[in-house]
């Protein structure tokens, strides 16, 4: 039986030579890790959900002494908030900002 043989002069180049060696197998690994990730990826539905809430208020400093018709009729300035909030170029915007 051999003496046990003492390994503790390993350099960086005993790992260089391993790795030039082994050089295909290590690519073929990386592909297919890569490869496998992404098909799980890609096949996988999505699973997110969002919603939001807005609350619409009128200005604090409004009054119904000032001079612009506004303030007059809350329930209008809504309204009229709804109508921007949901109107085409507010999607096509919001959908342009998120890529879709």
């Amino acid at each position: 039986m051999e003496p046990f043989e003492d390994r503790s002069d390993t350099d960086i180049g005993d790992y260089v030579a391993i790795v030039r060696r082994r050089w295909i197998w290590i690519v073929i690994a990386t592909v297919g890790a890569i490869a496998v990730s992404l098909g799980l990826s890609y096949s996988s539905a999505p699973t997110y959900q969002a919603s939001a809430q807005l609350l619409l208020q009128p200005k604090q400093s409004e009054s119904i002494f000032s001079t612009g018709g506004t303030a007059s009729d809350p329930g209008r300035i809504v309204q009229n908030e709804l109508k921007i909030i949901n109107s085409r170029a507010i999607s096509v915007a919001v959908a342009k900002a998120y890529g879709e």
